[in-house]
């Protein structure tokens, strides 16, 4: 994997085009936003998601991790979702019934990263 930690990637922004459907988009999203929490890409139960899923409407980038408010569109389907993940080959399923990130999964978010990071250096740059 990339030294990519949870915390370098911004959920402000929905990952729109990163995973190439917008269910497995917003599901990576909470995942990240999980992994945010301890900020290391560790294994987790769909249980997890549902449960983070449930407690928040809107995650974003705090200095802490993640931030959590009932008013934005992150819903319980975004934790359903996980199983395109799965069936895509950016999650494995591992015995015990939880979930493990695969690099393909971290080295994407990294590529999106890099284009944010590109993205904004324009918009300075034209400033």
């Amino acid at each position: 994997m990339t030294d990519l930690l949870p915390r370098d990637v911004s959920i402000d922004e929905r990952f729109y085009g990163t995973f190439g459907q917008c269910e497995m988009e917003q599901a990576a999203r909470l995942v990240v936003a999980l992994m945010r929490i301890g900020n290391e890409w560790r294994d987790f139960t769909r249980e997890e998601l549902l449960e983070l899923a449930a407690a928040v409407d809107h995650i974003g980038n705090t200095q802490g991790g993640v931030i959590a408010e009932r008013r934005m569109r992150v819903t319980e389907y975004d934790a359903v979702c996980v199983r395109e993940l799965l069936d895509y080959g950016w999650l494995e399923q591992l015995d015990d019934r939880k979930l493990r990130i695969k690099p393909c999964f971290v080295e994407r978010l990294a590529e999106r990263e890099q284009k944010l990071a590109e993205r904004e250096q324009k918009n300075e740059a034209r400033q």
